[in-house]
C-alpha cells in the first residue's frame, strides 16, 4: 500500500481510538483483515486495562499511541486493509487499497437478520447474532451461523423446536 494511502489509514484509525477510549463501556472490539492477493491476515482488538492485539497467534498489550503506529504501518505491507471498529449498536468500517481510503458507518440493528418463532399463538423475535451462543448450544444455529432447517418441526397449531 502507498505512502498516502497509509497516512489516510493513520488519521482514521487514530480518530477510532480515541473514540474507544472514550466509549469503553460500549466498545466491543476492532477486527482488522489485512490482504496480500487473495490471502488475509486477520487481527484483533479487544480491550480490558489496555488494548489487546491478537495478530498472527501472538496477544500482546499495547498503549492506543502504540496501536496507533503499528497498524497503519502493518497496512503499508499488504495489498489492502479493512478495519471494522464495532461498539453496541454502531459499527464503523475502514478499507483502503492503494487507490483509496474510505470509512463508512453502519447500523448493527438494521444489517442483522432476525428470525421470528410462534409458540402458544404470540411471536417472539429472535436476533441470531444477539442469541447465537444459546441457539448453537440448543442445536438450531449450526457452527456456520446459519439456521439449521431440519431442526424445525411444525405440529397443528404449535411451532416448536426439538
Amino acid at each position: 500500500m502507498n505512502k498516502k494511502s497509509t497516512s489516510k489509514i493513520k488519521l482514521f484509525f487514530a480518530g477510532l481510538l480515541s473514540r474507544a477510549e472514550e466509549n469503553k463501556d460500549f466498545f466491543t472490539d476492532i477486527t482488522v483483515e489485512y490482504k496480500s492477493g487473495t490471502k488475509p491476515f486477520p487481527a484483533k482488538i479487544t480491550y480490558d486495562n489496555g488494548f489487546i492485539l491478537n495478530y498472527q497467534a501472538v496477544k500482546r498489550t499495547l498503549s492506543a499511541d502504540e496501536l496507533a503506529e503499528f497498524i497503519p504501518t502493518e497496512a503499508s505491507k499488504y495489498d489492502s486493509a479493512r478495519i471494522i471498529y464495532s461498539e453496541r449498536g454502531a459499527r464503523i468500517v475502514i478499507e483502503a487499497d492503494d487507490k483509496r481510503v474510505n470509512m463508512r458507518h453502519e447500523d448493527v440493528t438494521a444489517a442483522e437478520p432476525q428470525t421470528s418463532v410462534v409458540e402458544s399463538g404470540r411471536e417472539y423475535v429472535v436476533n441470531p447474532a444477539l442469541a447465537s451462543d444459546l441457539l448453537t448450544e440448543i442445536g438450531i444455529l449450526a457452527k456456520n451461523g446459519k439456521i439449521k432447517n431440519d431442526k424445525i418441526r411444525k405440529y397443528n397449531q404449535i411451532d416448536y423446536f426439538v
